[in-house]
């Protein structure tokens, strides 16, 4: 399988940077919709129905959060691939990841055959 030309591999960075800085923000956003982080937040509230609404809030961004981390460490692992020079190279085969998939999902640790198994492991 030939290697993707310079200027894909180019790209790819620049949307991964680009993604990076991109996360950061939504994870800053997101943090500030947190109900718990409300400095005139009334701990122990009275009212049942402020404090499940609260509470749901909370979980909501919590879960949110959860979601963007994730993204975060997918994408500056693709980054860092890039520096050591095993970007596109699936973690589990060594083959080379398509193009195509790169292009939608360049965060993609594995070639579409891993993923797959790996995905009929866990479902």
């Amino acid at each position: 399988m030939r290697h993707p030309p310079i200027e894909f591999l180019k790209k790819i960075k620049e949307r991964l940077t680009a993604e990076e800085k991109h996360l950061a923000k939504e994870e800053k956003k997101i943090s500030e919709r947190d109900p718990f982080l409300v400095p005139e937040r009334d701990v122990g509230n009275p009212e049942f129905v402020e404090e499940a609404g609260e509470e749901i809030g909370h979980t909501e961004v919590v879960a949110e959060r959860g979601l963007i981390q994730r993204l975060q460490i997918e994408t500056r692992l693709a980054l860092s691939k890039f520096k050591i020079g095993k970007y596109g190279i699936c973690e589990k085969c060594g083959n080379r990841i398509d193009r195509a998939r790169l292009e939608v999902f360049p965060q993609a640790r594995y070639c579409v055959t891993c993923e797959r198994k790996i995905k009929g492991k866990r479902g």
